[in-house]
């Protein structure tokens, strides 16, 4: 009888260790966002803030987008798989025919992996630093989906390291949210002065640009409306936790705070914000190929 090929072998060997290499590089990835986390934290407390950089607009939906992902685990969808979960509704839109707002695009529509909030707290106003009692313009989103289990959780309600490389590494969650805002007259590129600088705080998190160490900001131009995104570690975020003995969850709330005008002195900047929306979306492109790398062993199992 002859040998199994060596590219099965492979696939086997390869299937055995995937799990624990996942969790290996989900915890090594996990203390590097918290460690970047404390130390922006830390400057931005002391009064020492890095070099304001132009942050650029991350793509909205590409193929680059896939590396923010860790593939589903070989074996079919576990009792954790997100896409498993009932929809629940987003907090305060479900339809974008529900939009309330000046601009002319609506918000995403709300389902079990988008959250959208349309109303409430300084949304749909335009807003100066010194209309703010803090200069911070707030408001917040529910994130309604997957539910989590309290264990989960810090006291401030964020994943623990352990549940992050449980989660990361099942696809239960990918590494990273897509934050989306749409914003209005921020005067980024102002020419001759102090260009407006609206830094994003998630849950008093500083948020940082894509590739950058310099935190994020807003941009659109002179009265105009632009849709504006920034990915987020989904370790700054808020999930809703599995109520006790079969109760509803605890909602995931999370504050989203734009320091308005934080680099110049005077007060002569101001923005509005329309909407805001999370996306959570696992990515099950390495699960096919994997099933389809299985398949090729398994008919050629059946022909020897």
């Amino acid at each position: 009888m002859l040998s199994q090929p060596i590219f099965c072998l492979t696939i086997r060997s390869l299937s055995r260790n995937y799990g624990r290499v996942l969790r290996i590089f989900a915890l090594v990835l996990f203390s590097l966002v918290h460690c970047a986390a404390q130390a922006q934290a830390y400057e931005f407390q002391n009064g020492q803030r890095p070099p304001t950089q132009q942050a650029p607009i991350p793509e909205t939906e590409s193929d680059n987008q896939i590396q923010l992902f860790l593939p589903i685990i070989a074996g079919g969808a576990s009792l954790l798989d997100h896409d498993e979960r009932p929809s629940q509704p987003p907090m305060h839109v479900a339809s974008p025919a529900d939009h309330t707002g000046e601009s002319d695009t609506p918000p995403p529509e709300g389902n079990r992996h988008t959250f959208v909030t349309d109303s409430g707290g300084h949304l749909d106003r335009m807003l100066f630093r010194g209309d703010l009692p803090d200069g911070h313009l707030k408001f917040t989103i529910e994130i309604t989906s997957p539910v989590v289990q309290q264990s989960d959780v810090t006291p401030e309600g964020l994943l623990t390291p352990a549940a992050f490389v449980e989660f990361a590494s099942q696809n239960f969650m990918p590494l990273q949210a897509i934050l989306t805002l749409q914003v209005n007259d921020v005067d980024d590129d102002a020419p001759d002065v102090c260009p407006e600088r609206d830094y994003i705080r998630i849950n008093g998190w500083q948020i940082l640009a894509p590739n950058e160490v310099a935190p994020a900001f807003l941009r659109g131009g002179h009265e105009q409306w632009n849709e504006w995104k920034v990915p987020v570690p989904i370790t700054l975020l808020r999930f809703p936790i599995a109520g006790a003995s079969g109760g509803d969850p605890i909602p995931g709330i999370n504050e989203v705070a734009i320091e308005v005008n934080a680099e110049c002195e005077d007060d002569g900047w101001a923005v509005k914000i329309d909407w805001g929306s999370i996306a959570l979306r696992p990515n099950l492109t390495g699960s096919m190929r994997r099933r389809m790398a299985c398949g090729r062993c398994s008919s050629r199992r059946v022909r020897q």
